[in-house]
């Protein structure tokens, strides 16, 4: 009987265990990767544009491979407003949403937007991509560093 009893506690612990661990699971699957060349420097958790908060940051991971992923979540509100067109940068430890064109497809979850260190880092990308298709430019950048933080983890 002690025993059944001790085996009992052992798998209800278990059980509670595992509970634990799966609300305390990474989201990163429930949101938009935002990537990165290095670690950006980002002290705030909330996502902004125009001096809004527009949403928040799940979860940021460490570089592999020269890139990281910062992953964020959009709030409903903003969510209609976001799209391909945004591209994100650091400025003043806040990540910031900018547009890179006035109009894109909307954001699905899951999708890999551009990261610049820094305001002027995303405005030169936008200076030198001046004549093409941005969003363009800044997905294949995207995707390229996703491939390098994936190959290298």
């Amino acid at each position: 009987m002690a025993k059944k009893m001790k085996t009992t506690a052992v798998a209800v612990l278990a059980l509670v265990a595992v509970a634990v661990a799966a609300g305390c699971q990474n989201t990163n699957g429930d949101g938009i990767h935002v990537m990165f060349r290095g670690i950006p420097k980002i002290h705030h958790t909330e996502v902004y544009h125009h001096g809004r908060v527009v949403g928040f940051i799940l979860d940021q991971s460490t570089v592999v491979g020269g890139a990281s992923m910062v992953t964020i979540r959009i709030s409903p509100d903003y969510k209609q407003h976001a799209g391909q067109h945004w591209a994100f940068y650091v400025d003043m430890g806040r990540l910031t949403a900018g547009r890179l064109n006035s109009s894109g497809n909307p954001l699905k979850t899951g999708d890999r937007l551009c990261g610049f260190q820094s305001k002027a880092a995303f405005n030169w990308f936008k200076v030198k991509t001046l004549l093409g298709d941005r969003i363009s430019a800044a997905g294949r950048r995207a995707e390229k560093l996703h491939r390098r933080f994936t190959q290298s983890g």
